[in-house]
């Protein structure tokens, strides 16, 4: 069996050698130094970014491409599982008896965003957001302020599709008791 590429074909063997020869280049250290170098080089590069990133964000608006890469991604062990803060919030959500669910491992998506925690009926929905990875100024995490805008974005587009939205900080997690009661305002509220 052959294998076409921009129009050249290849033998089952000459794929298994290339196959190999990238393996031996993935642990070469200095290959992948250069490799990381070049990469980081055309990401500084506005108009490569704004290109690439415009491309992906046309990819994602397609909800069969976008489908199809989320099974690709949840596939075998890839499955994503909650994270600590996450787990968290899914203990309160079960000692208020919520109809809440955690949708957060890709199993869930609105217009490509896929959702923390959602209740699709009365159209909540939880976002539980960490303080290093998503920017808490509050923990003195300034090293990103896109990430800060992208997830003030994320939240008005929810927000827009008709949604109540919920912001759940990991810092809030450590006061149990206002956490909860601020979970608990959030799912009784009509």
């Amino acid at each position: 069996m052959s294998m076409s590429h921009t129009g050249m074909k290849f033998t089952d063997e000459h794929k298994k050698r290339i196959g190999i020869s990238t393996k031996e280049r993935v642990k070469d250290v200095e290959y992948i130094k250069n490799l990381r170098e070049v990469m980081i080089g055309h990401w500084k590069d506005p108009v490569y970014a704004k290109n690439q990133s415009d491309a992906i964000k046309k990819y994602w608006q397609d909800p069969i491409w976008a489908e199809k890469q989320t099974e690709k991604c949840l596939e075998g062990n890839q499955k994503a599982h909650p994270n600590k803060p996450e787990c968290q919030v899914i203990e309160i959500l079960k000692s208020l008896s919520s109809s809440i669910n955690y949708v957060g491992d890709g199993t869930y998506w609105i217009s490509g965003m896929n959702p923390d925690f959602i209740d699709e009926k009365n159209k909540k929905i939880i976002e539980v957001c960490g303080c290093y990875w998503h920017c808490c100024s509050k923990c003195g995490h300034h090293h990103n302020i896109e990430q800060r805008q992208k997830d003030a974005s994320r939240v008005k587009k929810f927000k827009r599709l008709g949604y109540s939205v919920l912001v759940v900080w990991e810092h809030e997690l450590k006061q149990s008791s206002s956490v909860i009661a601020k979970v608990s305002n959030f799912v009784d509220a009509s």
